[in-house]
């Protein structure tokens, strides 16, 4: 592991806002617009700077429910990224260790570049009474029993083709809905010169959206990944390698309304509390 992933905790996100895509597409157009071979060519035709900035704009405008989309996904990531990791470590944290441990960092990480690959767990199901249901935890120094599965792969990216023939249905959705036809910003528009604008538009559009989608999924795996290996490291150097618990003790830390974990890190210790919301903070 190359990084401290205490550490890596920055802005889920960029941009900002869904509402920053629009200043981010006038940005896009005018680096476009910059690297045309010939000055307002493009695609054989030649462009009237005022006239292609509009259509680019509406591009982006169009796009606007395709942002909010994107960014309430990328909120959903990063909000949800606590979820089974945390669940797991704010009930060993409360049930075993009174609600509060402080790790040394230094031991911290140094046990994180030696063992992140050997945490393994296992679920114990009985059938003939769920209450009774076990989940294991252990350190597998050896590293010979099969490891946990890892995360789902990622469907390939869109296609470029694909995302030309989104952009030409969107093109056609928009220019039927253009009043007066053919006009915008009380410009008349070429219906060949504003599809060439709009299909690069919608791409740079996409590219970004892409960004988002990714930097979110990134951070969630970051503070799910952070939560397992501070859970292992608790086992290993607390619990001597190993510890079982029941699942239904668990689930009571799913929901935040209930529990929070919060951590508080300095240069020499990583500090872990579960707070009782009701009780601690009153909400």
């Amino acid at each position: 592991m190359n990084r401290d992933p205490i550490d890596d905790y920055g802005k889920p996100f960029e941009p900002e806002t869904p509402e920053s895509f629009f200043q981010r597409g006038e940005e896009a157009f005018q680096s476009w617009w910059g690297e045309l071979d010939l000055p307002g060519s493009s695609g054989g035709l030649e462009l009237d700077y005022d006239t292609a900035l509009a259509v680019w704009v509406a591009a982006y405008e169009h796009g606007a429910a395709c942002i909010m989309l994107v960014y309430d996904g990328a909120e959903a990531n990063a909000e949800g990224a606590h979820s089974t990791g945390e669940m797991h470590l704010c009930c060993v944290v409360h049930q075993h260790h009174n609600g509060r441990i402080t790790l040394s960092r230094r031991d911290f990480i140094s046990w994180v570049a030696e063992h992140e690959d050997h945490i393994r767990h296992v679920y114990s199901a009985d059938e003939r009474n769920a209450d009774a249901d076990m989940l294991t935890v252990w350190i597998d120094h050896a590293g010979e029993s099969p490891s946990t599965p890892g995360p789902i792969k990622r469907p390939p990216p869109t296609s470029s083709e694909t995302m030309r023939t989104s952009a030409d249905e969107q093109f056609a959705e928009w220019w039927k809905q253009l009043n007066p036809p053919g006009t915008l910003a009380l410009k008349h528009l070429d219906r060949g010169e504003s599809h060439v604008v709009w299909r690069e538009a919608f791409l740079r559009l996409w590219e970004d959206l892409e960004v988002v989608h990714d930097s979110a999924k990134a951070y969630a795996e970051v503070v799910a990944q952070t939560a397992q290996l501070e859970l292992g490291y608790i086992i290993d150097r607390f619990h001597n390698g190993k510890l079982s618990f029941a699942v239904k003790d668990v689930m009571k830390y799913w929901n935040e309304n209930e529990y929070v974990l919060e951590r508080n890190r300095t240069e020499d210790v990583v500090s872990l509390c579960v707070l009782r919301v009701n009780q601690n903070r009153g909400s």
